[in-house]
């Protein structure tokens, strides 16, 4: 009776000769070390990890992944938000405490954007209640929709553009 193979086997036969060369080695690695940067700060962020199991986790894989540093950096830069609801303080405190980074750079472009954005909508929601003035609609019980708006849309989605350009030059 022939031998039947599991698709392991058929796998690790092809493959036997192969090996991996430096640089996949280490896209790999930076790979695997966002994959659980990412893990590690939404851990924080829902409260299921601590700061000091984050920060020996960090500095653990930090010897086998030079990279981990900027990865982090990265990652915190692309969570901070200019949203009013949203609280950076998590994000701040990383950026202090895990990597010794100033954040006042960081919290004045939010304070910055936030400001902006809220002068932005003011100035859109005034457009808008004109704009239903002119066909009769008025009154103090009437409320523009920005969700409801296009041109906020594109607008918001500008000035969350620029707020992310500026943060990568910190």
């Amino acid at each position: 009776m022939a031998e039947i193979k599991s698709t392991l086997d058929i796998i690790m036969e092809k493959t036997k000769n192969l090996s991996m060369t430096e640089e996949e080695r280490q896209k790999l690695l930076l790979k695997e070390g966002s994959g659980k940067i990412k893990g590690w700060v939404q851990k924080f962020m829902d409260d299921k990890m601590e700061l000091d199991q984050l920060k020996t986790a960090f500095q653990r894989e930090s010897k086998s992944i030079p990279e981990l540093k900027s990865l982090m950096k990265m990652e915190l830069r692309e969570r901070l938000s200019v949203e009013q609801y949203e609280d950076n303080s998590k994000i701040f405190q990383l950026f202090s405490e895990l990597l010794g980074v100033e954040i006042a750079p960081f919290a004045q472009t939010v304070n910055d954007f936030q400001n902006k954005i809220t002068t932005e909508k003011e100035k859109r929601i005034s457009t808008l209640k004109d704009n239903l003035q002119k066909m009769g609609i008025h009154g103090s019980s009437v409320l523009p929709n920005l969700f409801q708006d296009e041109q906020w849309f594109a607008t918001e989605k500008a000035l969350n553009n620029d707020f992310k350009q500026q943060l990568r030059k910190l």
